[in-house]
C-alpha cells in the first residue's frame, strides 16, 4: 500500500547565492605552472544549496539573497526555479554583478583551495532584509547564514520569537563565522566544520575529544543545539540541557566532491526537525543527506526524490 506522503512546512533560506566553478585536475596538481582540468559550474552558495537540498526533499522553500542584474543571474534564477525553490523576492543590483567563486576538487573529493569574489553580499544588511521580515511571517522555519550582515542577524534573532520561527544558523565563510557570535542564544541550532568552529572558539580542534569539548562551550555559550562536522571523522553534536555531547561516524560513501555536504546535512536535519522529529534521528537524517550529497560531482544530488524521503523520514526507527 502507498504511503501518505508527509505534509512538509515552509523553509526559507536566507543568504549566499551564486555560481561555483568546481574544477578537477586531469594530472597531478604542480605548483607555479598551468595546470589542466575539467571544469562544471553549478549553483552555489550556502542558502542557495541548502533550498535547492529541501526542495529537492520535497519541502516548500524560498531563497532570499541578492545577484548582480546580469545574464548570470537570470542563468541561476532559471536553474532555481527549475529546482522548485521560490525566488519571487530575490533582488538585482545594478551596482554590483553576481557572486562567483571557483573550487578546485581532488581526486579523493577534498577541497584543495577555493577563490571567490561574494563582494555583494554586503548588500544583505537590515535596510535590504527589512521589506521581506513580514513575509516570513508564515514561514515557521529560518535558516541563514554567515554571509548575511550583523543587523540582519540581529532583527532575524528578535523577529523569530514573535511570529513563533525556529531559526537555524549554518556557516558558508570561516572568515565571516565570528558574525553568529552576539546572537548564538537567539538561535535554535547552529552548524560549523572543523575550521569555523576553531575560529569561532579560537581554539585548535586536534582530537575527538577537542571537538566534543568545543560542542560543550558552544552549548555554555547559549547554543541549543550545536553541531560540528569533522569530514571522515564523522560529526559532534550537543542539545542545551543534555550532559552529553554525542559522536555520529561518517558512513560509507562513494565520496566524489565534499563540496556541499556540510549544506546538505543541514538541510536533512531541519527538514527532519520540522517533520517532528527529535534531534538524535534529525541528525541521522542529516547525515544520509550529506552521503548524497558527497556522491555527486555537483552541490546537490538530483538523486534524491521526495518519496524516498518519505519513507525514511517517516520511519525513525531507521534512525
Amino acid at each position: 500500500m502507498a504511503m501518505t506522503p508527509l505534509k512538509r512546512p515552509k523553509i526559507a533560506c536566507i543568504g549566499a547565492a551564486h555560481w561555483d566553478r568546481l574544477a578537477s585536475l586531469t594530472s597531478p596538481l604542480k605548483m607555479h605552472q598551468l595546470n589542466s582540468v575539467s571544469t562544471q559550474r553549478v549553483p552555489s552558495g550556502a542558502s542557495l544549496n541548502t533550498a535547492m537540498d529541501l526542495s529537492i526533499l520535497g519541502f516548500p522553500v524560498k531563497l532570499l539573497s541578492v545577484l548582480g542584474n546580469d545574464q548570470e543571474a537570470k542563468e541561476l534564477l532559471r536553474s532555481l526555479n527549475q529546482s522548485g525553490v521560490d525566488t519571487e523576492e530575490m533582488e538585482l543590483l545594478d551596482n554590483a554583478g553576481t557572486g562567483w567563486s571557483t573550487t578546485l576538487v581532488c581526486d579523493d573529493g577534498n577541497i584543495q583551495f577555493g577563490l571567490a569574489d561574494l563582494s555583494l553580499y554586503q548588500a544583505l544588511s537590515k535596510r535590504w532584509l527589512e521589506p521581506h521580515l513580514s513575509n516570513l511571517d508564515d514561514w515557521p522555519y529560518w535558516i541563514v547564514d554567515n554571509h548575511v550582515q550583523s543587523d540582519s542577524l540581529e532583527a532575524l534573532c528578535e523577529q523569530a520569537p514573535k511570529v513563533g520561527a525556529k531559526l537555524f544558523a549554518a556557516a558558508d565563510s570561516a572568515a565571516l563565522v565570528k558574525n553568529f557570535r552576539p546572537f548564538l542564544g537567539a538561535m535554535d541550532g547552529l552548524f560549523l566544520n572543523r575550521i569555523e568552529a576553531e575560529i569561532f572558539l579560537d581554539c585548535e580542534l586536534t582530537s575527538l575529544a577537542s571537538a566534543s569539548n568545543a560542542v560543550s562551550d558552544l552549548l555554555k555559550a547559549g547554543a541549543k543545539l550545536a553541531v560540528i562536522t569533522l569530514g571522515a571523522e564523522g560529526l559532534v553534536y550537543g542539545v542545551r540541557g543534555r550532559d552529553e555531547v554525542r559522536h555520529m561516524a561518517t558512513p560509507p560513501a562513494n565520496v566524489v566532491n565534499v563540496s556541499g555536504a556540510g549544506d546538505a546535512l543541514t538541510a536533512g536535519t531541519v527538514a527532519s526537525i520540522a517533520l517532528g522529529n527529535e534531534i538524535d534521528c534529525a541528525i541521522v537524517h542529516g547525515i544520509e543527506a550529506a552521503k548524497a550529497s558527497v556522491e555527486t560531482f555537483a552541490n546537490v544530488n538530483p538523486a534524491m526524490t521526495p518519496q524516498l524521503v518519505d519513507e525514511f523520514f517517516a520511519n525513525p526507527a531507521a534512525a
